[in-house]
C-alpha cells in the first residue's frame, strides 16, 4: 500500500510533463516522449504507466554533430512522486550504450560543463 501512495499517476495513464536532471531531460505528452541527452536527442511513443509506476518504450535517437549518427533508443521509466528513474539503451551497429538518470518533474535538463565532440 505504501508504494501506491508514492505514484502520482493512476495505472494505465500516460506520463506527461517536463522532467530534468543532470545530463538528461524528458518532455512527455499524450502522443510522444522527447528525450534530450548530452550530445543526443531521441523520441519514443507515449509512456503508459503500469500499476508500479513504470513504463517502457522504444524509438529513435540521433547523436553528435552533422552528420548525425542514428541510434535505436529503448527507455524504461519508474515514477515515484515527482522523481523519475530513467534507464536508457542507445544502440548502433557498433554496440550499445547503457545510462541511468534521475529526473525531477518541472525541472530542466542540466548540461552545465558538458561539451560535445564532432564525430
Amino acid at each position: 500500500m505504501a508504494l501506491a501512495a508514492c505514484i502520482t499517476e493512476p495505472e494505465g495513464s500516460l506520463l506527461s510533463g517536463q522532467y530534468g536532471g543532470r545530463l538528461a531531460g524528458l518532455v512527455a505528452t499524450d502522443t510522444a516522449a522527447h528525450f534530450e541527452f548530452a550530445c543526443a536527442r531521441g523520441t519514443t511513443g507515449p509512456l503508459r504507466l503500469d500499476r508500479t509506476g513504470s513504463a517502457r518504450a522504444s524509438g529513435a535517437a540521433f547523436e553528435g554533430f552533422p552528420p548525425w549518427r542514428s541510434l535505436s533508443l529503448d527507455v524504461t521509466v519508474r515514477l515515484s512522486g515527482d522523481i523519475i528513474d530513467l534507464t536508457t539503451v542507445r544502440t548502433t551497429g557498433q554496440g550499445s550504450l547503457y545510462d541511468s538518470y534521475q529526473l525531477r518533474r518541472g525541472s530542466a535538463a542540466d548540461f552545465g560543463g558538458v561539451g560535445c565532440l564532432a564525430n
